[in-house]
C-alpha cells in the first residue's frame, strides 16, 4: 500500500508510418513492448514493480524503490534503457512519460495521468525520448506575442502556386513560432487554427468543403502526437490533398489529371484479369481514393467501378468469340464467378454469354 511509486507510460512513435504491421497487430506490438520492459526491470535491481499493456501500442510500468529520494533518478535510467532496447531489438522509436513520485498506492492513478500529460509535451519538444512531468513543469514558459499569420499566408500562397518546398518551409517556421509558448494547449490549438485557415483558403478558391469533410482531416490531425508527426502529416497528407482540390478548378492541372486517368485506364485494360481496386490505382498515382474517384468521373463521365466492369465484359466478349473456353473458365480468368458473369453480362449486353456466342460467332 505504501510507496514510493512512479508510473512510466511508453508510447510508440510514428505508428502511422509503420509498414511492418497492420492495425489489428497493435495488441501484439504492445505485448512485445511490455515483454522487453519486464525483462529490463529485472535487470535493474534498485527497482521493483510491474509492467502491463493496454490501449494498443503502449506500455505502462509502475515501479518502486526503497529509497524515495533516488526513485526518480533510477526510473529515468530504466526509461532510457527501455528506449534503447526497443530501438535496438524491435526497431521501435518510443517516447516515455514519467509521472511524479507518489507515496501511496491510491495515488498511482494520478502519477499515470501525469505521465500521459508529460507525453503531450512532445508537441513542444520531441527531441527528448524521456519526459518527466516534474522537470517539464519547472521549465520557464512565455506566452507568444502573436499568432504566426504571415506563415499561414505563406503556406496558402505556396499551395496555390503548387510549390511544395515553399509550403514545407513556411510550415517549419509556423511550427517554431507555435511552440514558443511552451504550452501544450496553445501549440495544439495553433495547428488546428492553421488547418482551419488553409481549408478556408481552399474553399474560397472553389474547393468543395464536402470533399474536405469526407477526409476527416481534423480527426487525422488529432491522432498525431508530436510536432514532427504533425508536420509530416501536413506535408505528406494534408497539403497534397488541398493542392489537388485547388487544381480541380485549374485548366492546366486538369490536363495533367486527364493524363493520370488515362494511365489508370490503361492499367485496368492491361490487368483486366486481376482484382483491380480504386485504392490500388490511387496508390499508383500517389493520390487519395476519393480524389481519384471524383477525377475519374469528371474526366470519363462514368465511375471507376463502371469502367472496370466494362473492361472485364469486353474481355469476356473477346474470349467468347475467339476461344473455345467454357463460361466457367472465362469467368475465372476475369475474376468473376460464372453466376456473376452471367448476371452482369445480361445487364450490360442484354444477352446471356451463351446467346452472345451463338449469335456473333
Amino acid at each position: 500500500m505504501t510507496g514510493p511509486y512512479i508510473v512510466l507510460a511508453v508510447e510508440l512513435e510514428n505508428i502511422h508510418k509503420e509498414k511492418r504491421f497492420l492495425p489489428k497487430d497493435n495488441a501484439i506490438i504492445g505485448f512485445a513492448m511490455t515483454n522487453v520492459m519486464a525483462e529490463l526491470l529485472e535487470e535493474h535491481p534498485a527497482l521493483s514493480g510491474y509492467t502491463l499493456n493496454f490501449n494498443g501500442c503502449s506500455g505502462v510500468a509502475v515501479v518502486s524503490c526503497r529509497d524515495m529520494s533516488s526513485l526518480a533518478g533510477e526510473a529515468k535510467k530504466y526509461a532510457a534503457a527501455v528506449c534503447h532496447a526497443l530501438n535496438r531489438y524491435l526497431k521501435f522509436k518510443v517516447s516515455i512519460g514519467m509521472g511524479s513520485v507518489c507515496a501511496h498506492i491510491s495515488d498511482v492513478a494520478v502519477s499515470y495521468r501525469e505521465a500521459l500529460a508529460a507525453l503531450e509535451y512532445r508537441l513542444i519538444d520531441d527531441t527528448r525520448p524521456v519526459l518527466s512531468i516534474e522537470e517539464l513543469e519547472k521549465e520557464e514558459r512565455k506566452m507568444p506575442s502573436f499568432y504566426p499569420h504571415q506563415e499561414v499566408e505563406a503556406i496558402v500562397a505556396a499551395l496555390v502556386s503548387h510549390d511544395a518546398e515553399a509550403a514545407k518551409s513556411a510550415l517549419r517556421s509556423f511550427s517554431q513560432a507555435a511552440r514558443l509558448s511552451r504550452s501544450r494547449l496553445i501549440t495544439f490549438q495553433s495547428y488546428h487554427l492553421l488547418l482551419a485557415s488553409v481549408i478556408h483558403a481552399v474553399e474560397s478558391r472553389g474547393g468543395s468543403i464536402l470533399h474536405v469533410l469526407e477526409n476527416n482531416l481534423f480527426g487525422q490531425l488529432r491522432e498525431r502526437k508530436t510536432s514532427s508527426e504533425i508536420c509530416d502529416w501536413f506535408t505528406e497528407v494534408c497539403f497534397p490533398l488541398l493542392e489537388r482540390m485547388i487544381a480541380e478548378n485549374d485548366p492546366g492541372q486538369l490536363v495533367k489529371g486527364k493524363s493520370d486517368i488515362m494511365r489508370v485506364c490503361q492499367y485496368i485494360r492491361e490487368n483486366v484479369q486481376s482484382d483491380i481496386s480504386l485504392t490500388q490505382c490511387s496508390e499508383m498515382l500517389s493520390m487519395t481514393p476519393p480524389y481519384v474517384s471524383r477525377l475519374f468521373k469528371k474526366i470519363m463521365g462514368f465511375s471507376f467501378v463502371e469502367y472496370v466492369v466494362t473492361c472485364k465484359i469486353e474481355e469476356a466478349k473477346r474470349m467468347l468469340l475467339e476461344t473455345d473456353l467454357t463460361l466457367q473458365e472465362i469467368a475465372a480468368y476475369i475474376g468473376y464467378t460464372e453466376r456473376n458473369l452471367s448476371r452482369i453480362f445480361q445487364r450490360y449486353i442484354h444477352l446471356t454469354p451463351g446467346q452472345f456466342r451463338a449469335k456473333h460467332r
